[in-house]
């Protein structure tokens, strides 16, 4: 599959039944639709989780197109609390349902905010799949 972001071909991440799209040139990752659920083990219910993204249409980033269907993708927008104020971070969804991507760093960033995690699970198994390290 080709990045949606850089158009290079993407390599397939497995690790604990999740398999994930990566772009080793950008640093992007595709996760399929469920794939994010599965990531998060059950800490975060689906309804909530989407709760916490409000969908965008007027947005200067430019759209992507989904790497499987090739229709644009809608932006979704998730507001992370931080000591200094709101962060607002904006990923894409493929309006037909096929997953949802992640630009470098997105991801991370993401389940840093979802999940109260004190082992810090999710993160090591982003940072064994990945090598997120910062």
């Amino acid at each position: 599959m080709k990045c949606c972001r850089c158009k290079e071909e993407m390599i397939v991440m497995e690790l604990h039944n999740i398999e994930a799209d990566y772009c080793v040139d950008c640093g992007g990752i595709w996760l399929d639709e469920g794939e994010l659920e599965l990531l998060l083990h059950g800490e975060i219910s689906y309804d909530d989780l989407a709760g916490k993204f409000e969908r965008e249409h007027e947005i200067e980033e430019s759209t992507l197109e989904c790497p499987h269907c090739g229709e644009l993708m809608e932006k979704l927008l998730f507001e992370a609390e931080e000591k200094d104020g709101k962060r607002t971070i904006t990923i894409d969804q493929c309006l037909k349902h096929h997953g949802l991507w992640f630009d470098k760093g997105e991801l991370r960033d993401v389940v840093n905010y979802l999940v109260l995690d004190e082992e810090n699970r999710i993160i090591k198994l982003l940072n064994d799949m990945f090598s997120l390290k910062d």
